[in-house]
Order: structure tokens, then C-alpha cells, then sequence
């Protein structure tokens, strides 16, 4: 049994401890995370960049579907200026208002 006793504490468990890891991969662990935080600093900086270039495209889109409404408005009225006894037929027939047209 002292034999047994002795052995054990003779023994150390070989783990691995901070003092043993390699400096190189101290330094590649650091390299990462300062890689890490540079890619992230920069998607922000692209983020806020896409963000306000596309602001005023929004503005511009409703512009524009302000005026291709008011396009097809005056496409419409202009096809009434232009040809009022078919519009007025379509109209009859749509409304079925007959009597319009006599």
C-alpha cells in the first residue's frame, strides 16, 4: 500500500498549462481577433456607406411613380381630347347608357 501511495504522488498530471502554449499561437489567436474586429469595424462602415446611397433612391422612386401616374393621366385625357365618340361608346357600353349616344 506505501508503495501504491508513493507512486501516486510521485506523479504529476501532465496537462497542458498556459506556461507551455507557444508564443506563435499566443500571436495567431491575437492576428485573429484583430482581424475579426477590422472586418467588423469595416461591414459597419460599408453598411452605413449603402444606406446613404440608397436614401434618396427611395425618394426617387416615389418621384417617379408620382409621374408615371400623372403620365397615364394625361395619356387618358388626351385620348379623350382626341377620339371622344369611341371613349363615349365604351362608356355606353360599360355603363349601359344607350341613350348617350342618340
Amino acid at each position: 500500500m506505501q508503495i501504491v501511495c508513493t507512486e501516486a504522488a510521485g506523479t504529476k498530471r501532465a496537462g497542458p498549462s498556459l506556461l507551455r502554449i507557444s508564443f506563435w499561437l499566443w500571436a495567431g489567436a491575437a492576428a485573429l481577433f484583430v482581424l475579426s474586429a477590422y472586418s467588423t469595424y469595416k461591414i459597419r462602415e460599408s453598411q452605413a456607406e449603402i444606406y446613404l446611397l440608397t436614401r434618396p433612391m427611395s425618394g426617387m422612386q416615389q418621384e417617379r411613380d408620382a409621374a408615371e401616374i400623372e403620365l397615364h393621366e394625361a395619356k387618358r385625357e388626351a385620348t379623350i381630347l382626341i377620339e371622344p365618340l369611341p371613349c363615349l361608346s365604351r362608356l355606353a357600353t360599360s355603363v349601359n347608357l344607350a341613350y348617350l349616344l342618340s
